[in-house]
């Protein structure tokens, strides 16, 4: 039974997972990419190259909590970039039920700035 003291919201949770592709990253850079988003409370998951997810509790799985989560992804792997020296970072991003989104961050005048991309080739039903 729910302890009606506690508020729906301690409840809340949104999962997210991301799927990156690095190109020409030494092996040094790629662990330092790798430690930031660990750092940042991201899993690895196993068998798969570069698929990582999290779940972001607290946060209710509405557009605005939808949002929340894509802008704190985008702030993580600027700084997982910075920590390992990457020049550019390719992602997509599955958050909740929602459709993908996809980023692409790289180095641009000493700063890591992105734009937005759409990962579908085709409508998807």
């Amino acid at each position: 039974m729910l302890n009606p003291n506690h508020h729906f919201k301690d409840f809340a949770v949104i999962r997210a997972i991301i799927s990156l592709d690095i190109k020409s990253a030494s092996t040094t850079q790629r662990n330092d990419f790798d430690a930031s988003l660990e750092e940042g409370g991201w899993l690895k998951l196993s068998q798969v190259d570069t698929v990582w997810c999290k779940r972001f509790t607290g946060i209710e799985d509405t557009e605005e909590g939808a949002n929340d989560v894509r802008n704190r992804i985008i702030r993580r792997v600027k700084k997982a970039a910075e920590s390992g020296a990457i020049e550019r970072v390719t992602y997509v991003a599955q958050i909740s039920n929602r459709d993908a989104i996809g980023r692409i961050v790289w180095l641009k005048s000493g700063e890591y700035v992105h734009r937005h991309y759409d990962p579908y080739p085709t409508e998807v039903e």
